[in-house]
């Protein structure tokens, strides 16, 4: 069993997670690599869905007649990113 120490870099929290999955090499290769690839996947997608949500809703506020709509459209996207994220980190702390 890994001694319990605080993580001091990334590397060293890497090589002790490996450490403490009992997975063959190959097959704790392949899990890295696939939750990489969802984790950038993951945050490329929210990364769009902010772009979309903020010119749908800077184009409806252009459509109604709000002054500013370029403005309220960058704040919704810029607001869809911080409200994820902080949905997540609730997530993490109840969970």
């Amino acid at each position: 069993m890994p001694e319990s120490r605080p993580l001091h870099d990334r590397s060293d929290a890497a090589r002790q997670i490996r450490d403490a999955i009992p997975l063959r090499t190959e097959v704790l290769q392949k899990l890295a690599i696939r939750f990489t690839h969802v984790v950038r996947a993951t945050v490329k997608g929210n990364i769009v869905i902010a772009i979309v949500q903020g010119f749908l809703g800077g184009t409806g506020f252009w459509n109604i007649g709000v002054h500013t709509p370029v403005l309220w459209g960058v704040l919704m996207a810029f607001l869809h990113g911080n409200v994820a994220h902080c949905r997540n980190r609730e997530q993490r702390r109840s969970g």
